[in-house]
């Protein structure tokens, strides 16, 4: 179990989903990035950090 940086929210991320992934705070809408397993660590992105090299949103958990 981890918090959203932002709002704080409690987000549960399943175990299969590999550090870099992006998820999206139910709560604010943030658009977060896992930066660590065990514990569980998230950063904060921009919109634009969340798009890929085409400019194309990633897939979102």
């Amino acid at each position: 179990m981890t918090h959203c940086p932002k709002c704080k929210q409690k987000l549960k991320l399943p175990i299969t989903m590999l550090v870099g992934s992006i998820v999206v705070c139910p709560q604010c809408g943030s658009h977060l990035r896992i930066v660590g397993r065990d514990p569980d660590r998230m950063e904060i992105l921009t919109e634009e950090q969340s798009l890929n090299k085409n400019g194309y949103p990633e897939s979102y958990a």
